[in-house]
């Protein structure tokens, strides 16, 4: 519960320092007098986003702070998952800094908003005057009942595997969209890759086909030079080989008495080995060198194919051919796959709807069985506070598609007089039955949840004299077992409350400034008085306003 607030430099509030008390604290002040800011600061210490605009004075930066105290256990758990320090007094602070920026600390650890927007819902509950309006809203009256029932679980498991569908399904889409587009191409690429590899192409082929080509087209002219060099080398008694002999034998003859003879011999003789073996290498390779007019022309062609193929694919070698061949044998391959891949997702998407299916039936069954209560008690509240005849009820329908939260669609069905068939609220109820409706769902919500705190701002809009006394009353109970902070302008409700803070404008020359003051019981007797009768306070008014505190 709040202990303490402490707002400084935000919007008409130069400095203000609040102490709350446990049970029931009311604020009251003139229209315009700033209470709706107070309402603001609250909200900011519940991670809601600011602007510039907040800074009064715009050379200082904003600070909001608050001392809690914490009597929920379970919040341990929450500190220990956000690495923070447990403290039963625990202190939030939000700073808004002259460019704008925000920060957020709990305990002067610094946090991120979200992670104040969690806390808060452990600890206290806001309702503005706009949140009448939220009656209307499916979104409320689900997360309502997701409270009473306390059927987090099931719609986070329920919101869980919906997010794994959405994300499979998104997924298979992209796919089946991939592969309509491919679909579209395919016969062209089809195309290609059976012209690409029906060129049984390989690495450097190009050269080597050219290279053999030339040989090919110079055949005569080769075989002519091959023989002439063999008969050089083998021939008759000039050939080189027989010179080689004839000089071996000569020095043969000098060796006795010339040793340099012996390294000649030898460099002779080498020489003489490597004739007589490449001798039948020339004789055999003039043996099989051919002109061969079918095989040019089958090279030929070669050539020309690979030409074509590369000035159609615009590259300049084989093995960038072999790179597009091979890259369009993998899309094929891929497409080839991914409709594998498409039958399998799908069957899981199957299997996630059945799960889907099954959790969102778990989770209006667990909504469901909470409506007896919230009936029940919502009647009894609604008549304590001066609607004796009301019936109350909620009414549940099935949707066909899976939402966020479900597949329920939740009314709340309202009947204020005897005889009255029950209607959707939103098309019967009047402005102080919708308030005092809010008020006992408000304080159904703060018994369920165990919340510490709760505020109300002008919850009573629309209603006045006795039924504005019962619901002070039941303010009052509700404030037994939590804090109650009670934005009004009625005297019956502020009347009851154990603190009575008054917000209150203090206008200078040069500027305007909101104050927040505690009411001792003389100022209180006479706020209460100016509630009851305006600005000129008369005697009975006193009288009366004494009367409301006393009882």
């Amino acid at each position: 519960m709040f202990r303490k607030l402490k707002i400084h430099n935000y919007i008409l509030i130069d400095n203000v320092e609040i102490n709350f008390s446990n049970g029931f604290n009311v604020i009251t002040g003139e229209t315009g007098s700033g209470k709706s800011i107070l309402l603001g600061a609250l909200a900011l210490i519940s991670g809601q986003r600011t602007d510039p605009l907040v800074l009064k004075d715009k050379e200082k930066k904003c600070i909001i702070e608050a001392e809690i105290t914490l009597q929920n256990d379970n919040l341990k758990t929450f500190f220990s998952n956000h690495d923070l320090d447990f403290e039963n007094e625990t202190i939030i602070r939000r700073e808004i800094n002259i460019n704008g920026k925000s920060r957020a600390f709990i305990n002067d650890s610094p946090v991120v908003l979200k992670t104040l927007e969690k806390l808060s819902r452990f600890v206290f509950d806001i309702h503005t005057q706009d949140q009448n309006i939220l009656l209307k809203d499916d979104s409320f009256r689900l997360q309502f009942v997701d409270t009473v029932a306390k059927s987090t679980k099931e719609l986070t498991h329920y919101q869980n595997i919906l997010k794994e569908h959405r994300s499979l399904e998104t997924e298979v889409n992209k796919i089946i969209a991939a592969n309509k587009k491919f679909q579209n191409e395919l016969e062209f690429i089809e195309f290609q890759y059976q012209q690409l590899n029906e060129a049984n192409l390989e690495s450097q082929e190009q050269d080597l086909l050219e290279a053999e080509i030339e040989e090919l087209k110079h055949a005569e002219e080769i075989k002519q030079a091959l023989n002439i060099a063999n008969n050089l080398i083998t021939g008759d008694d000039n050939s080189i080989l027989s010179l080689l002999n004839f000089v071996e034998q000569e020095l043969q003859k000098i060796s006795p008495y010339f040793k340099d003879s012996r390294d000649y011999l030898k460099r002779i003789k080498s020489n003489i080995i490597d004739l007589q073996d490449m001798a039948p290498d020339i004789e055999t390779a003039a043996e099989d060198i051919e002109y061969l007019p079918e095989k040019i022309e089958f090279i030929n062609d070669k050539l020309n194919l690979l030409n074509t193929l590369q000035q159609k694919h615009r590259v300049e070698s084989v093995d960038a051919l072999i790179e597009i061949r091979d890259s369009l044998d993998n899309q094929l391959s891929n497409f080839s796959h991914s409709k594998i891949e498409i039958e399998e997702k799908q069957k899981q998407l199957l299997k996630l709807k059945s799960d889907l299916q099954e959790s969102a039936n778990l989770l209006s069954e667990k909504r469901k069985s909470s409506f007896k209560f919230i009936e029940k008690e919502t009647i009894k509240s609604i008549n304590y506070i001066g609607i004796p005849n009301a019936r109350f009820s909620l009414k549940h329908k099935i949707t066909e598609s899976f939402e966020p939260e479900g597949q329920d669609e939740i009314r709340f069905f309202f009947s204020a007089n005897k005889g009255t068939e029950l209607d959707d609220l939103n098309k019967i109820a009047s402005g102080g039955e919708v308030s005092r409706l809010m008020l006992s769902l408000k304080q159904l919500l703060s018994k369920t949840t165990g919340l510490s705190t709760l505020i109300l701002d002008e919850i009573d809009t629309g209603v006045s004299g006795e039924v504005a006394n019962k619901m002070g009353k039941l303010m009052q109970k509700m404030s037994k077992n939590r804090q109650l902070i009670v934005i009004t302008h009625l005297p019956q409700i502020a009347a009851k409350g154990d603190v009575h803070f008054k917000v209150l404008k203090d206008d200078t020359k040069k500027i305007t400034v909101s104050k927040v003051i505690k009411l001792n019981e003389k100022n209180r007797i006479i706020e209460i008085a100016q509630l009851l009768s305006g600005e000129s306070i008369s005697n009975a008014a006193i009288n009366n306003a004494k009367e409301l505190i006393n009882n």
